[in-house]
């Protein structure tokens, strides 16, 4: 498969969108997250957790999800959980949202680096993750995923075959840890234990199944097809992950706003709390960044994500698309069929 010859200004435009969303997010937690980062980052002056809690008014956070590196870090996000549970449903429906695009974005991070013959950011999905748990995947899948593939691609390689057919099992614990963290009561030691996870390193190791489940050594074009076909069939099965998600998002919308869509825009919006604008912002601008992908790899395609969006949700839509690239990967049918692929250098 031939590389577009619009990588090259899509990768541009990916960045521009990823630094914007960047810009924009800082913008609008400025103030909020100040205060917050103080706090978060003196907690280790304070004698308990119940000492954290009574002196700066903030929420417990769970110090064993932060594995000792990243407890700051976890302490400010449960905060932001926090934000956005007690403000739900504005901040079920930006954080669903996100999610449900989310979906095929980690598929594909962990598809591609377990795809023999890319190279850069695309083989590294641990480091790529912690990095988006800082950031926000809205500013690091275009800014630094999208154009990685651009240039960094090959776009005949060949993925494990167990890899690709379990592309959706990985998606499974941040997935099923975001429902839990709207379900569970925040006062619970389980819910703290949630929100943790969510933001500390354990649910970026993930990523590692990609280098445990590398490449064929020598793949054939049976290997190919294969491969392919299964991480369409995964794809597909995504989007039916993500486009139950998305009718959840219409129920929700439906039984609290009916159709008042200007109380929803105020809520998301313009009288939301900056943790609801952050979420936003992340949901609308992961989806640019996965059409964007997908422009890069088939311009046609992004007129059936278009289509496709209102009706199926971001994530769905996504998928489908995907499945449907994945497909395109498969081979003619040949007698050399058996023949060993020749590996790039």
């Amino acid at each position: 498969m031939a590389r577009s010859t619009l990588s090259t200004p899509i990768a541009i435009l990916s960045i521009i969108a990823g630094a914007g969303a960047f810009v924009v997010t800082q913008a609008v937690t400025k103030d909020t997250f100040e205060p917050i980062l103080a706090a978060c980052g003196n907690a280790k002056d304070y004698a308990t957790m119940e000492d954290f809690v009574a002196q700066t008014g903030y929420h417990r956070y769970d110090k064993l999800a932060g594995m000792g590196v990243l407890d700051v870090f976890v302490c400010m996000i449960t905060q932001f959980f926090v934000f956005l549970v007690e403000r739900s449903p504005a901040g079920m429906l930006t954080w669903g949202t996100t999610i449900i695009s989310a979906i095929p974005a980690m598929m594909l991070i962990l598809l591609e680096a377990g795809r023999s013959g890319n190279r850069a950011l695309l083989l590294w999905p641990t480091t790529f993750s912690l990095i988006a748990q800082f950031l926000g995947i809205s500013v690091v899948f275009p800014l630094l995923w999208v154009p990685s593939y651009c240039f960094f691609a090959n776009e005949s390689g060949v993925v494990n075959l167990s890899l690709a057919r379990s592309l959706v099992f990985w998606c499974l614990p941040f997935t099923l840890l975001s429902v839990a963290a709207f379900v569970l009561p925040v006062d619970s030691d389980e819910w703290t234990l949630v929100a943790g996870t969510l933001a500390g390193p354990l649910i970026c190791l993930t990523g590692l199944i990609a280098w445990i489940l590398g490449p064929p050594a020598t793949p054939t074009q049976k290997d190919v097809a294969a491969s392919a076909e299964a991480a369409g069939v995964s794809f597909g099965m995504g989007g039916i992950l993500a486009l139950l998600g998305w009718f959840y998002m219409i129920y929700t919308v439906l039984i609290n706003y009916g159709m008042d869509y200007e109380a929803l825009w105020k809520d998301l919006w313009t009288d939301a709390h900056p943790s609801i604008q952050f979420m936003s912002i992340d949901a609308s601008v992961l989806w640019v960044g996965l059409v964007l992908h997908i422009a890069s790899r088939k311009l046609s395609s992004v007129a059936e994500v278009l289509l496709l969006t209102p009706f199926f949700g971001p994530g769905a839509a996504c998928c489908m698309a995907l499945a449907s690239l994945e497909m395109d990967r498969v081979p003619p049918v040949s007698n050399s069929s058996s023949d060993e692929i020749k590996k790039d250098k």
